[in-house]
């Protein structure tokens, strides 16, 4: 076969002609060619790195101008499928980054040498960075010297923009530099996958969103939906939400950096804090918007909240990213949520909606996939909600992470929660950030004014006693600290009252079925009906619930304002009531929180606070502060810019948001679970279409518990990571999965 030229790809089937020049995609993946297709080079400019990225495009291939690799290529089209990965094509360049820029070099030698297996450690085995450029193979040797004029010698770098100010004994250094390289990794793995899907399958490269929308079109929808939400003649809360949203939009103008809006549950944050952002954006040139929650239930909620706000814009406005988003398994024949599906591939929206899982994680990944997305937070809104739930045990690397975003790469960070932690800098705790500014004028006598419940402590309450209580309450509702004990005092209202009227929440419930719950709680709430309702942590994340009467089960004081969020939260009776008690059933942390509350209590006659609550998370992140960073991933010895030795790989397996693993099942809740579930048994290859269906019909369990079910024959992994609950009896229609020996664990919410 005749070849005349050196090649990139090849396209099965198609003629030597026709075949991707390799000089072309270097250039391709380096400059682009115009608004179609951006560059690296375009990419790294957002955090003023476009020399950098021009070069890491231009050399990422080089090594296919070996001999060996145009053989490989060669031989495949005739059907010899030799291994690709028999013949090194990566190593090449990063050699070439240190010959000509030495120490400067190691950056681009890094991300040059893990385009495709992902970003390495310095030293491990033949795949280690210190490794790979010592390699003598002949195919790096020969790529090398084959190289064109044009790839040699290329003009010297200038200093990186994120780099600026960032002094050689500035603390966490080394992470602040592997920041940089996992940055612009982030730039050549996107360009060099468009580029190479731009040759292999223009079909599907046309079909990817290209968000055309201004940020005054957005704010134009927004105002437009405020301007009908918001009443005419404002009282009572409204007064506080029209005062939050004032100053959201006031503040908007300061320059980028870090803020934060401490205000009360209920008074409006989600909106006025999309006010700020789109003020902000517009004011300042920014590029997105992007929302992170802890909980994949508020995800959905606010997904579903701003969706409504822009609907006039538009599909793909809005782009809701977490593990259950219903396009994960989209193809091509639902062509709304496949375009849906390759924007998330790389974030390319202008409003993205995700967990602080996806966010942070990939912050610290090493897998191209985690990293395409990261060039798009550089001159970006990062609004971190319910800022409280940030992992403490990985509360150094995060702040840093954070900061390191507003520092160097042009990014606003908003910081929310009614219960702020006490993240900013302090003696004693030096890795806190700095020059965070508040957006609400006063958050004390917002907090004041927007008092709508009076605590009780009721002291320790057995479960005879709380069922008594809670019986002679028409609408109440009671917040426990473990699905088991929820459980127990469910069936103990049942048995005592009938289950009219009666309901129960955790997360052993699938989406669906909560989904519904909630949806009847709301009308008997609405309507006055006897409405009791005993749950787990589940409903503090954002369910927009208002009962007169909060019963909560001692625990950390962040949680405690979060259920009375659920207590008169729309202000319709002069003041609701939260009822505080003492319980033995608590796993270990929750028992360590309500101990640091205790301790707060008797310091502060006031609990509720911005001071008691302050006081609350500077004690509480003072007794964790041996899990600041528990497993070292700020440390000289993961990463250290002196000698360039960075651990990615290492500091991607530690920096994990939920220590502990789960997996889904999927359940035979209603009609609709047990048909799913027949179904999936009897389809040898299901669709993506049905793969989709199992997201709301699944509950997520420890990877310890799936173990037990799978050996009592209670359940059965299917078609790959499909399991199902073949033991129907294990899922009840009131309390959902329930198994022997439920562990006392606190409320998984996160997913």
């Amino acid at each position: 076969m005749i070849r005349p030229h050196f090649v990139a790809h090849t396209r099965k089937g198609e003629p030597a002609s026709t075949w991707e020049p390799l000089e072309e995609h270097l250039h391709l993946v380096a400059d682009g060619n115009g608004a179609a297709l951006l560059g690296s080079a375009q990419f790294a400019e957002a955090f003023g790195a476009g020399d950098w990225g021009r070069v890491a495009g231009l050399w990422h291939d080089i090594g296919k101008y070996s001999k060996a690799f145009q053989d490989y290529l060669d031989e495949s089209a005739i059907g010899n499928h030799a291994k690709r990965g028999t013949v090194d094509h990566s190593t090449a360049g990063a050699q070439l980054a240190i010959q000509q820029f030495k120490n400067n070099g190691y950056p681009l030698a890094y991300v040059i040498a893990g385009h495709h297996a992902g970003l390495a450690d310095y030293s491990s085995g033949q795949s280690g960075i210190k490794e790979r450029l010592a390699k003598t193979a002949p195919e790096v040797l020969d790529a090398l010297g084959r190289l064109p004029d044009e790839f040699v010698n290329l003009p010297k770098l200038s200093m990186p923009k994120p780099f600026n100010g960032l002094k050689r004994d500035h603390k966490a250094r080394g992470l602040r530099v592997a920041f940089f390289v996992r940055m612009l990794f982030s730039c050549l793995v996107d360009a060099d996958f468009l580029a190479t899907e731009w040759y292999m399958d223009q079909r599907k490269s046309k079909k990817r969103p290209s968000p055309s929308v201004s940020v005054d079109q957005l704010l134009d929808a927004f105002n437009s939906h405020m301007s009908v939400l918001t009443p005419k003649n404002p009282a009572g809360v409204d007064v506080h939400r029209a005062e939050l949203l004032a100053a959201c939009r006031a503040r908007a103008q300061e320059n980028p950096g870090l803020f934060s809006i401490t205000a009360p549950t209920g008074v409006g944050k989600t909106l006025s804090s999309l006010a700020f952002a789109l003020e902000h954006a517009k004011a300042h040139g920014l590029r997105r918007i992007v929302y992170a929650l802890p909980f994949t239930s508020v995800t959905e909620q606010v997904a579903e909240v701003f969706q409504k706000v822009f609907k006039g814009l538009g599909d793909g406005i809005v782009l809701e990213h977490h593990s259950s988003a219903s396009w994960k398994s989209a193809d091509e024949t639902d062509q709304q949520a496949f375009r849906v599906r390759l924007a998330a591939e790389n974030w390319d929206a202008q409003i993205i909606v995700t967990t602080n899982v996806q966010l942070l994680e990939s912050l610290f990944g090493s897998r191209s996939s985690q990293c395409r997305k990261l060039h798009r937070l550089a001159q970006s809104v990062i609004v971190f909600d319910e800022a409280q739930a940030l992992p403490v045990h990985l509360i150094e690397p995060t702040l840093v992470a954070i900061d390191e975003l507003q520092r160097g790469y042009g990014a606003s960070i908003v910081l929310c929660s009614a219960t702020m932690p006490a993240l900013t800098y302090r003696d004693g705790f030096e890795i806190g950030l700095e020059n965070v500014r508040e957006i609400v004028p006063d958050p004390d006598g917002l907090a004041q004014a927007m008092r709508r419940v009076e605590l009780v402590k009721k002291g320790e309450l057995d479960d005879e006693d709380l069922i008594e209580q809670l019986a002679d309450q028409d609408q109440v509702l009671a917040v426990l600290n473990t699905k088991g004990h929820a459980g127990e005092v469910y069936r103990g209202l049942v048995n005592r009252l009938g289950a009219d009227g009666v309901w129960h929440l955790s997360a052993n419930m699938c989406p669906a079925h909560r989904s519904l719950a909630v949806e009847e709680i709301k009308k008997s709430l609405d309507h006055g009906e006897p409405c009791r309702v005993i749950s787990t942590q589940v409903i503090e994340a954002g369910v927009d619930l208002d009962f007169p009467m909060v019963y909560r089960a001692m625990a950390g004081l962040d949680s405690i304002v979060q259920a009375a969020g659920r207590c008169n939260r729309n202000g319709k009776l002069d003041m609701g009531r939260v009822f505080l008690f003492d319980t033995d059933n608590a796993g270990k942390s929750i028992k360590q929180q309500g101990q640091t509350t205790n301790e707060i209590a008797a310091l502060h006659e006031d609990l509720f606070s911005l001071e008691a609550i302050e006081h609350y998370f500077r004690l509480h992140l003072w007794q964790r502060k041996s899990e600041w960073d528990k497993h070292g991933i700020a440390s000289k010895e993961m990463f250290d810019a002196h000698g360039f030795v960075f651990n990615f790989r290492k500091a991607d397996e530690k920096y994990q948001v939920i220590e502990e693993y789960s997996v889904p099942i999927v359940v035979p809740y209603g009609k609709h679970g047990a048909e799913l579930i027949a179904e999936l048994q009897e389809t040898a290859f299901p669709t993506r279409s049905l793969l989709r269906k199992t997201q709301r019909l699944s509950v997520s369990v420890p990877k310890y518990k799936l173990d037990q079910l799978i050996d009592n024959g209670a359940c059965a992994t299917i078609h790959e990571h499909t399991t199902i609950l073949t033991d129907e009896k294990l899922y009840d229609q009131d309390l959902g999965l329930v198994v022997d020996g439920e562990s006392g664990l606190p409320e998984q919410l996160t997913i």
